[in-house]
């Protein structure tokens, strides 16, 4: 259980990164308040994923996810609208079919969690940049993938690692790392260069069998988004 709450700080963390990057990308502000905001909401939604069976984690997940929606309310009150609510509800509907019979599909885990990200991103943000949202959705699927060959053994639903093997399974996150390289290369200098190190990072991990057990797996795999999002900082404010 320590494990997954360590792991969940981390995810936390990484899907604050994620936002923040967008963020940046958009040339907007970035808020302790709303960093705050970003961390809860991952906090509390992947604590209730992964603990909500043991009664007390459960409940404070509920707890964290309503403070975090309190936030929203506070900060984003005066640009709530029908749009905003709509993808905030559709959001909610995809996690919800998730855990119907659309388990049954192998690679729907690593869709949902990306596409889920993308809209996360989409609400906060309320701007539109299709090439940044393929290389971002292209990035989380690729890295949601070593999670499923952490667990290919214990799952209990199919996933990708469970359906193809290990071995092929490494060849796709290859293939989509390098669809990830090419959207960076349509983004721009900035983007291509930050793109070409997690390129290379996301390929030397795949050859660390360490990269895919306990706690490793999460200093690795949502280390990296938090890696993403310092280098964009580096090269857009202090280097440029």
């Amino acid at each position: 259980m320590r494990e997954k709450v360590l792991g969940t700080i981390v995810t936390a963390a990484a899907f604050s990164s994620f936002v923040i990057y967008a963020y940046w990308y958009f040339n907007l502000k970035v808020y302790f308040l709303f960093v705050s905001v970003f961390f809860l909401v991952g906090m509390g939604g992947y604590m209730y994923l992964r603990l909500s069976q043991h009664k007390k984690l459960r409940n404070l997940s509920l707890a964290i996810i309503l403070v975090a929606l309190i936030g929203i309310g506070c900060l984003y009150h005066y640009s709530i609208n029908l749009n905003r609510i709509s993808i905030l509800l559709l959001n909610l509907i995809l996690i919800g079919l998730y855990y119907s019979f659309f388990r049954k599909i192998f690679f729907l885990k690593s869709f949902v969690i990306s596409v889920s990200w993308i809209l996360w991103v989409f609400f906060f943000v309320f701007k539109w940049d299709i090439v940044l949202y393929l290389q971002q959705f292209l990035y989380v699927f690729t890295l949601t993938i070593p999670f499923d060959i952490k667990s290919m053994h214990r799952d209990t639903i199919m996933t990708i690692p469970k359906k193809i093997g290990l071995s092929k399974t490494k060849y796709l996150i290859r293939i989509l790392s390098v669809c990830y390289l090419i959207t960076g290369a349509l983004m721009g200098k900035i983007f291509l260069f930050n793109a070409v190190i997690q390129f290379c990072l996301i390929n030397l991990f795949l050859n660390i069998k360490k990269s895919f057990q306990g706690i490793y797996v999460y200093i690795f795999y949502d280390g990296i988004i938090i890696l993403q999002a310092l280098i964009f900082f580096l090269l857009k404010y202090l280097i440029t």
